[in-house]
């Protein structure tokens, strides 16, 4: 895996960590799924969220191209199939996490299914036998949220660097498709 998509992956596993506990014996117990009706609150989230944006605090330069140009937004400096990312959300609790499904020729495609619950701002997801919890920051219109990671960004020359990196989902309208399409 390259280095820019390992940081899409990062922000995917942000929110389904690879996280289980172990009990006294050494077998795994994972978190129970989240069941039961929405509460009012949730229905915010309900329907498809795609990846909009991924900005660093500091500039870092994840393109193998030979050139040094550092800059903050990384979203930019992917592929289309790495930016090619959403999250479902579900009535029933049920999430999916989707990456390179809707382009072509991508070999980075991932499937994480789980379930969700949102409270206040943290939402938490269970899948894989993990349980994450993330602070969203919903915008005025509930059309988008994001979340920042601490992340750890090796660039192509060796370096490596400590940085807040913000994603930004943007909720999947009719409106959002047409003006894909135009």
């Amino acid at each position: 895996m390259n280095k820019s998509k390992s940081l899409l992956v990062v922000g995917a596993l942000a929110i389904t960590s690879l996280f289980s506990s172990c009990s006294t014996d050494n077998t795994i117990e994972c978190p129970e799924e989240f069941t039961g009706p929405l509460l009012e609150n949730e229905n915010v989230l309900l329907g498809t969220w795609k990846l909009t944006a991924i900005e660093s605090e500091k500039e870092v330069d994840i393109t193998d191209d030979q050139q040094d140009n550092p800059n903050t937004n990384i979203y930019q400096q992917y592929s289309a199939c790495e930016r090619d990312a959403s999250y479902t959300f579900e009535t029933n609790r049920g999430y999916k996490y989707n990456q390179a499904e809707n382009t072509d020729d991508c070999s980075n495609k991932i499937k994480i299914n789980g379930s969700w619950k949102y409270t206040g701002k943290v939402l938490t997801l269970v899948g894989n036998c993990s349980s994450q919890n993330v602070v969203l920051e919903l915008n005025e219109e509930n059309t988008a949220y994001t979340f920042s990671l601490n992340s750890t960004v090796r660039q192509p020359n060796g370096e490596v660097i400590q940085t807040i990196v913000k994603f930004t989902y943007t909720k999947d309208t009719p409106e959002n498709e047409l003006e894909t399409e135009n």
